[in-house]
């Protein structure tokens, strides 16, 4: 069953984020506008292919916007196969439990926000060798 007032708010936030108006949304997932405002004010839910084209658009997986999970993206193994260092950081800085827990919003940060977010995670990590030594 759908948790309606999560998945409204998701919705709405994920739409937000990216930027896009109702009209937009809609016509990303060949729906109609009023699809797009009943869904966010929680009066309707979509079908499941629906649900499955939202989390496709948004890149979060259907468990996030039911409120089953506050984890938007799977858990992947084959992610973790680095060939560089900056493909490793990349990945940690893209984990959403990383941005959370510093409160960071990645899809609007800016450049130096993202240094900045850096530069926390490396003093968390010396915190943590320190312990572990």
């Amino acid at each position: 069953m759908v948790n309606k007032i999560t998945f409204a708010m998701r919705l709405k936030k994920l739409r937000e984020q990216k930027r896009l108006n109702q009209t937009e949304l809609a016509n990303l997932l060949k729906v109609s506008n009023g699809s797009i405002s009943k869904w966010e004010r929680g009066d309707r839910q979509p079908d499941y292919e629906t649900l499955e084209n939202i989390a496709d658009t948004f890149n979060v997986t259907i468990d996030y916007l039911l409120g089953r999970s506050d984890s938007k993206q799977e858990f992947n193994e084959s992610q973790m196969n680095f060939s560089t260092p900056q493909e490793a950081l990349s990945f940690i800085l893209k984990q959403d439990m990383v941005a959370d827990f510093g409160g960071y919003d990645l899809d609007n940060m800016s450049d130096d926000e993202i240094m900045e977010m850096a530069d926390d995670i490396a003093d968390m990590l010396k915190i943590i060798s320190r312990k572990h030594k």
